[in-house]
């Protein structure tokens, strides 16, 4: 399996095996375990929303004392790390609602029931949209950082013209990407309607529901996708 490098990435994966965690036993160990795991992942999330806070404080602080090249430079830097912490907010809420889900699975394993095969099925065309749209930010992996290195050129030379078509892009890669989180937040929220409306059977009417197919069945068919 590819290597997750994103930190809501990791958060797909687990959430994909636990949506399909409706085997007959109330063992709910691994639950557990990817519920402490995101809790984890979620407090790096709004540690690094701290620190891009304290950045833009830091960075708005210095503009007076900049000339006209350094200002306009400073403030891209600003806007930059602003629709950071716009997208950090956006995953922090992710992982709000996954240990929702993770929740709802958990009750349902304790109570000994399972889901109806229809929800089973709807959870995992949910999850496969999900991963979709990764593949999609995926694609967009590493653009920001070619375009900051010819920034760096850019400003050695005091070229405004490029540096200005630059940060254009880069807004345009951040402002799809919030759009794409933001997809996702709320394929998550229907994700966990269709857990709280639905009513779990108990196992002996649903026994073939424990092994119906899923986007988890196995590691390999787990979602591994780049994050921004």
């Amino acid at each position: 399996m590819k290597k997750i490098v994103s930190i809501l990435a990791v958060t797909i994966a687990l959430s994909a095996v636990g949506i399909n965690a409706f085997a007959a036993t109330t063992n709910t160990s691994k639950i557990d375990d990817r519920i402490a795991k995101i809790q984890q992942q979620q407090q790096k999330i709004e540690q690094a929303e701290q620190n891009n806070q304290t950045k833009i404080s830091n960075d708005t602080s210095k503009l007076p004392q900049l000339n006209a090249f350094r200002q306009a430079l400073m403030q891209d830097r600003i806007n930059v790390l602003t629709n950071q912490d716009k997208n950090l907010q956006i995953r922090d809420e992710s992982k709000t609602l996954r240990l929702s889900i993770e929740n709802a699975i958990k009750a349902i394993k304790e109570s000994g029931s399972a889901l109806p095969k229809d929800t089973l099925a709807e959870l995992k065309a949910d999850n496969q949209q999900i991963s979709q749209i990764w593949a999609s930010i995926s694609a967009t992996k590493g653009q920001i950082q070619a375009l900051n290195e010819q920034n760096k050129t850019a400003v050695k030379a005091k070229d405004s013209t490029t540096l200005d078509a630059n940060f254009q892009k880069i807004y345009s890669i951040q402002t799809s990407r919030n759009q794409q989180l933001q997809q996702i937040n709320s394929i998550l929220q229907q994700m966990n309607s269709l857990l709280s409306e639905s009513k779990a059977s108990s196992p002996a009417s649903s026994s073939s529901t424990s092994s119906s197919s899923s986007p988890a069945d196995s590691s390999s068919s787990e979602p591994s996708v780049s994050a921004p």
